[in-house]
């Protein structure tokens, strides 16, 4: 049994294919495709299409009878419809059979439009988180960011994040402008390792981020602990001032910080805030 991840950019739809149907070489199949697809191992060999399907604004059927339509096409010449990965479609047969797919001119239409602007807004907006989160890494050096380990995780986390939105936004903005170049000279994107790779980089470096921001969160939450107050605690009463002392402090350690407690206790009139670094 293989897990992978199937999350393809529709600019590597064909890209996705390759890979089934590579896969399906090794004896590996999968009977529905979505972000993420089990492949158990049968040992047969079966072929896979996938396609974006575009709507004809010039025809008078609409949006979703066009659609019925072109799925039919590839039903009638036996694939089957075993799911759909963002826009891309995904057919299984057990042979390998010729089928009309999308024109190249709807699919160019696509990519020059709808594609290509969303790429560069997506571009935009991972440059632009970048220029808000990432100075903070470096200026913001207060001990409260690197109490616990979470909280060490916590604070490199956007490097890890912005990288991998920058890294996966341009790669998606790169095969965009090559699709759209191979289809203006009528023929289909062709495939090669490069593009694997950029694919696999840029989707698991995400996917890294994410698992850094969930780990810093909730190893912050555990490791901090909440100790009962001992006389060694600085309390409004030994200053001098009427309270009722605090019965808890926080303390935790880290990587970078030995020993680390937060005690805060207040009255009416005065409150009394600690921070013990060691």
């Amino acid at each position: 049994m293989k897990f992978k991840l199937t999350n393809y950019d529709t600019s590597d739809y064909k890209l996705l294919e390759y890979k089934l149907n590579n896969l399906s070489k090794l004896g590996y199949n999968c009977n529905s495709v979505d972000i993420f697809t089990i492949f158990k191992y049968d040992n047969k060999h079966f072929y896979y299409k996938t396609d974006i399907f575009v709507p004809d604004k010039k025809s008078k059927l609409s949006n979703r009878e066009q659609r019925d339509n072109w799925l039919m096409n590839y039903i009638d010449h036996g694939y089957k419809f075993i799911g759909k990965s963002k826009k891309i479609y995904i057919f299984k047969a057990e042979k390998n059979i010729k089928v009309k797919e999308t024109d190249n001119s709807l699919l160019l239409k696509y990519f020059k439009t709808n594609k290509t602007l969303t790429n560069i807004l997506l571009v935009f907006t991972a440059l632009f988180l970048s220029f808000l989160l990432i100075p903070n890494v470096f200026v913001n050096n207060s001990p409260n960011e690197f109490i616990t380990n979470g909280s060490i995780l916590l604070h490199y986390a956007p490097l890890v994040f912005c990288l991998s939105l920058i890294v996966r936004f341009i790669n998606n903005y790169m095969q965009t402008e090559k699709i759209k170049n191979t289809l203006t000279k009528q023929t289909r994107p062709k495939i090669n390792n490069t593009r694997e790779y950029s694919f696999i980089l840029s989707n698991w470096l995400f996917i890294i981020s994410i698992l850094v921001l969930i780990s810093g969160f909730c190893l912050d939450t555990i490791e901090r602990k909440t100790v009962p107050v001992n006389d060694n605690i600085l309390s409004l009463n030994d200053l001098g001032y009427t309270s009722d002392r605090s019965e808890t402090y926080t303390k935790s350690s880290s990587l970078f910080i030995n020993e680390f407690y937060s005690y805060f206790e207040n009255n009416d009139d005065e409150a009394l805030k600690i921070n013990y670094y060691r």
